[in-house]
């Protein structure tokens, strides 16, 4: 403890004002993510005809590989949050003081909106880059992306920039102290930012890998049937919609003077 408080550097990987939320939040993650990634695996190898011992296999396969990276991720936004300083659970153990009040009453809602979009898009950029390099769908013994590969060349490190620039987005707001019009604005500009790409994708069939679709009956030599890019594009517009609605009404609900504090005519 004394070569600790000498040196100034922490001696854990997650500190204690951390660990509680850290642990709950991952708990809740494997909980939810696991035995839906596991059973969407299950239902494709069944589809595509795989026997019992394939079927159990890529079941335990999926669950082990999931939760790995869940874990991962987790705990990597975990500790750039502990050394950064920005707490998740109050004062970092230092003696209290009315200093440390802030300007106005930080909104604890914020700090909660910051850590749950900064895992969300560290999970989505998880899941973007496995699918391809370590897909959880196995078939016939063989690996196999879900999106389209050939977009590898622009569209998918397109979107990958795009969850950067929500995790920019993000910390800028909490920066902020609070929602207004114009972070509404930016939130809606980066949502079709995304939005629109992956509709055009979707309509031009090059959303989905067509070796996917093909292995599980999916495709002819047509193309791949009309409802597979109408449901992904409605998909994708109900989530933009979604996005929409949140980010109005956290600048509905925002308290009046962090709307306006920010401001040039705000007082």
């Amino acid at each position: 403890r004394f070569a600790t408080g000498v040196t100034g550097r922490q001696k854990y990987l997650i500190g204690p004002e951390s660990y509680g939320p850290w642990r709950d939040l991952l708990r809740l993650l494997l909980w939810i993510i696991v035995p839906l990634a596991s059973a969407a695996h299950v239902i494709v190898l069944l589809a595509t005809g795989a026997d019992v011992g394939d079927v159990i296999a890529g079941l335990i396969t999926t669950a082990v590989g999931v939760a790995i990276q869940i874990t991962f991720w987790v705990t990597l936004v975990f500790v750039i949050l502990d050394r950064t300083g920005t707490s998740v659970a109050g004062a970092q153990g230092e003696k209290w003081s009315p200093d440390q009040l802030p300007e106005y009453p930080e909104n604890p809602r914020l700090r909660n909106d910051l850590v749950a979009e900064l895992i969300t898009v560290a999970v989505a950029a998880a899941l973007l880059i496995g699918q391809q390099f370590w897909s959880f769908v196995v078939i016939h013994g063989e690996r196999m992306p879900l999106l389209a590969p050939a977009e590898w060349a622009f569209w998918w490190p397109y979107f990958l920039g795009i969850l950067a620039a929500e995790a920019i987005f993000a910390l800028w707001v909490w920066r902020r102290g609070g929602w207004d019009w114009l972070a509404t604005a930016i939130s809606i500009a980066l949502g079709l930012a995304g939005t629109i790409p992956l509709v055009w994708l979707a309509i031009e069939e090059r959303f989905w890998n067509p070796a996917f679709l093909d292995a599980v009956g999916w495709s002819s030599p047509a193309g791949s049937p009309e409802w597979i890019g109408i449901s992904t594009t409605i998909t994708i517009l109900v989530i933009f919609v979604i996005d929409v609605i949140d980010a109005v009404s956290k600048t509905l609900r925002a308290p009046r003077r962090s709307r306006t504090a920010n401001s040039p005519v705000g007082t």
